[in-house]
């Protein structure tokens, strides 16, 4: 199936072609439902629908997205593919089946989704050529299309990024039921920077992340979908509910005295992970804070094992802010426990930051040098300062505790001779540059802005060529991103009432129940 097969030579009357395409669809439409048996003459009809839907998307953007062309393509096209698909996975799982039957099962769903995969890549890549057209010339050769950059009219314009959008995360749920997991993450990576806070994409990621067996990553994508700035996505709902029942299921089997049994890394490392996740199952069914309750007690395994995860250099900056990103989800829907888990991790990240910091301190010239953990404290201390006041006894130790770390880490970095460079207004207050990365999650929207629904068309033609030079969104320079974290950090000083200076000169925690969370 290619779009290049539908070839036009007169000018195109779109009216009359949605009116074509309607027609068609109220055709088609009994078979979808399966109300009808397919026949010779319902392939052609499909076949036909499929090509003008191409048409329209390749030819007038606008028309495209005021009839909800691309949406309407998939309604169609995904019923073939979902009882594929269901074949694939009957013969998978059947225990009759052999190895050489399974096999093949597989063969014949990747050559059935390859005629997809090239129909939806040929219109992806006459989009993402409207941004990079040196970039994607060999990809469009031989497509018959008329959509040009330079003929991009005022109605066109602001059409390219939302279909894009779809067009970019439909292949990579193509690529993904192929198998192709990589291709998949590229296409959901492109869809993501065009637009951080939609739903849809986050979710696909966390099946893909599930498939691949990074089961942090993909609790981190459930929440990023369910607390998307613009558009959650509801089926996550579900789909996390399912998520966290598997890992109660395989902590029932493979931890049943509560605590790592077994020596090997890896299972260790699996099982602080199941651990994780199932204190988030437990904290949505449960939030009182009492010490002697069994969540409570759970919550202090997983704090210990993630003290000793740190110290086993697991785990990079990126995996931490996703378990950070988790814990701020859980904290934004249940109570007070949710909030003491933010707190005792960000403790343990911070002894973890002050460990790194005597050693890098000394070479801080060095600029490209990283603090290990530094990042993910930030994101604490920032999340942190958006809570609402707790009462409970326990709320209060765990604050005191954890602003106390901070304090150290402060008193520590004031004290060195790099402190004053640290302290320019120039690095102060700037943003991390990858707290850009968090955008269109709703708890942080405190102090992360919130995105634009869709990225407008030039900053979409930078991030395009961004990808194809292989930046990967780079930005500035990471020369300053050490020095500009440290000069966050003490920033800290500035946004709350409750660190102040002490008698003998050191940042220490101090405030009473009425002081404010973060200065106006």
């Amino acid at each position: 199936m290619s779009i290049s097969q539908y070839t036009h030579e007169t000018e195109i009357n779109f009216d009359n072609l949605e009116t074509e395409c309607k027609n068609l669809e109220r055709q088609l439409f009994p078979t979808l439902l399966n109300k009808e048996e397919e026949t010779e003459e319902m392939e052609e009809i499909w076949y036909n629908l499929c090509q003008k839907f191409g048409l329209i998307l390749m030819e007038s953007p606008a028309h495209a997205f005021r009839h909800d062309i691309i949406r309407r393509l998939w309604f169609i096209i995904y019923p073939k593919i979902s009882a594929q698909r269901n074949r694939h996975t009957k013969i998978k799982r059947s225990k009759r089946s052999t190895q050489a039957e399974r096999e093949e099962a597989k063969q014949t769903l990747k050559t059935f989704l390859q005629e997809y995969i090239v129909f939806y890549e040929e219109m992806t890549n006459v989009y993402l050529s409207l941004f990079d057209p040196g970039a994607f010339k060999d990809d469009i050769q031989g497509t018959d299309h008329k959509l040009l950059q330079e003929c991009l009219d005022d109605a066109d314009k602001p059409t390219i990024v939302p279909i894009l959008y779809i067009l970019l995360t439909t292949l990579g749920d193509l690529y993904r039921y192929q198998g192709e997991l990589d291709k998949a993450l590229h296409n959901y990576d492109m869809a993501a920077f065009l637009s951080p806070g939609q739903g849809i994409h986050h979710n696909q990621r966390a099946v893909l992340e599930t498939e691949k067996g990074n089961n942090c990553n993909a609790l981190y994508y459930y929440a990023r979908a369910i607390k998307a700035s613009h558009q959650p996505f509801e089926t996550s709902y579900k789909n996390m509910e399912r998520f966290y029942e598997l890992h109660k299921e395989w902590l029932k089997n493979n931890n049943q005295a509560g605590s790592p049994t077994r020596s090997d890394k890896e299972f260790k490392i699996r099982l602080f992970s199941a651990l994780f996740i199932d204190l988030h199952r437990r904290l949505k069914e449960d939030t009182d804070p009492g010490y002697n309750h069994a969540t409570t007690l759970e919550m202090d395994t997983v704090i210990r094992e993630f003290e000793s995860v740190l110290n086993g250099d697991v785990y990079s900056d990126k995996v931490l802010c996703m378990m950070v990103v988790i814990n701020a989800f859980s904290a934004s829907n249940n109570g007070a426990l949710s909030q003491i888990l933010t707190f005792r991790f960000g403790t343990a990240l911070a002894n973890f930051v002050k460990q790194n910091l005597s050693k890098k301190l000394e070479t801080l010239p060095q600029r490209n040098k990283t603090i290990r953990g530094l990042l993910p404290l930030l994101l604490v201390c920032d999340y942190i300062l958006t809570l609402s006041l707790g009462e409970v006894k326990a709320f209060q130790a765990a604050e005191e505790a954890f602003w106390t770390k901070v304090c150290t880490l402060i008193n520590i970095i004031k004290g060195t001779e790099h402190s004053l460079a640290l302290d320019e207004s120039s690095l102060k207050n700037k943003l991390p540059k990858d707290y850009k990365d968090y955008e269109g999650f709703t708890p942080f929207e405190d102090f992360i802005s919130k995105p634009s629904k869709f990225t407008n068309f030039e900053d979409a033609r930078n991030i395009v060529r961004a990808t194809n030079s292989k930046l990967r969104m780079k930005g500035e320079s990471t020369q300053y991103e050490n020095p500009l974290k440290l000069a966050y950090l003490l920033a800290m000083t500035e946004k709350t009432e409750f660190l102040t200076i002490g008698t003998d000169g050191y940042y220490i925690f101090l405030r009473d129940r009425t002081t404010k969370r973060r200065k106006m």
